[in-house]
C-alpha cells in the first residue's frame, strides 16, 4: 500500500529529525573534547602569568560549558518529545527510537554524560581560583 503524501512527508520528518539528534549527541562529545582543551590553555596562560583577575576566568569558562550542554540536552529532548508525541503518534507507528532511552539494558545514546565531568571541573577551578587569592605566592 502506498504511502499517502502527508505519511511521507512524516516519514521524511521523522528521518531528518532523528538524524538531529544523533549529531547533536555526537557534538557533544565533541564540545567537551574542545572545552578541555580551552581550559588547559588558559590555565597554561594563567599560570604563566599569575594575577588574581585570571583565576576568575576558567569557574566562568565551565559554567558557559555547563549551560551550552544543558541547553543542547533541551533541544534533543524536545526533538524527542515531538517525535514520539506528534510524529510516530501520527504515523501510527511504534519505531520505538526514543522508546528505548529509558529501558534497562536497551543501546542508549545517553549511557555517558559530560554533565558530570563539567561540575567536577567547575568546583576545581573555583578551589584554584580561591587558593590563588588566598595565596598569591602559591601560583608564582
Amino acid at each position: 500500500m502506498p504511502l499517502t503524501t502527508m505519511e511521507e512527508f512524516h516519514l521524511e520528518e521523522f528521518k531528518s529529525l532523528r538524524e538531529e539528534i544523533l549529531t547533536k549527541l555526537k557534538d557533544r562529545l565533541e564540545f567537551n573534547r574542545w572545552g578541555l582543551i580551552g581550559l588547559a590553555a588558559l590555565y597554561s596562560y594563567i599560570f604563566t602569568h599569575p594575577k588574581f583577575v585570571l583565576f576568575l576566568v576558567p569557574p566562568i569558562f565551565c559554567l558557559i560549558v555547563i549551560w551550552h550542554l544543558l541547553e543542547e540536552h533541551k533541544n534533543v529532548v524536545r526533538i524527542a518529545k515531538y517525535i514520539k508525541d506528534d510524529i510516530e503518534r501520527w504515523l501510527g507507528a511504534t519505531f520505538g527510537w526514543e522508546n528505548y532511552l529509558g529501558v534497562p539494558g536497551g543501546k542508549s545514546l545517553w549511557k555517558w554524560s559530560p554533565l558530570p565531568l563539567w561540575y567536577g571541573m567547575f568546583v576545581l577551578t573555583v578551589i584554584i581560583a580561591y587558593l590563588g587569592w588566598r595565596s598569591p605566592s602559591l601560583f608564582s
